[in-house]
């Protein structure tokens, strides 16, 4: 049996094979419009930790305990100098689906400095856990407008209220 008469079915039934997986995978796309993610944005922005003093407003939901959010945040703060001066970052905790940054996240919201105590858990990785928490409310205003804008994905990031992939 000659093998190059193979090959081209070999190819082609890798490619099918995937063609399927890539079909298999679910598609994430926002859930609302750019003006309706921005109406939601207003309502929880109060609760947002606030870096940079920009014009460009960039609005980003994390996990502390992810590690994509870490790695964007520490290169993030590596050029902080200039996007600082160009953006103003909003970040929005809110816990993976199958995370277990709750208690993270309740220490973070219920600190003095909000901005010290998110550094010092994902780049630092130094912090205690503070039991008197009341923050559960702003956590679920968090939460709500995170589930009806379909954040899917730390960080989620959005500029002018579209998604940025």
């Amino acid at each position: 049996m000659n093998i190059f008469l193979l090959l081209p079915k070999v190819l082609l039934l890798t490619s099918l094979f995937l063609f399927q997986l890539y079909a298999l995978e679910p598609e994430y796309k926002q859930l609302l419009s750019a003006k309706e993610t921005m109406t939601h944005l207003k309502m929880i922005k109060e609760h947002a930790i606030v870096f940079g003093r920009g014009d460009q407003e960039i609005h980003v939901f994390i996990d502390p305990y992810c590690p994509f959010t870490q790695k964007y945040l520490t290169l993030l703060l590596e050029n902080s100098q200039q996007k600082f001066k160009e953006n103003t970052y909003y970040f929005y905790l809110y816990k993976l689906k199958n995370g277990d940054s709750t208690e993270a996240i309740q220490t973070i919201m219920s600190a003095e400095n909000k901005k010290e105590m998110l550094l010092a858990i994902i780049i630092d990785d130094d912090f205690f856990i503070d039991e008197n928490i009341g923050v559960e409310a702003k956590i679920a205003a968090i939460a709500l407008a995170a589930k009806k804008i379909g954040v899917y994905k730390r960080p989620y990031i959005l500029v002018e209220g579209k998604l940025q992939h």
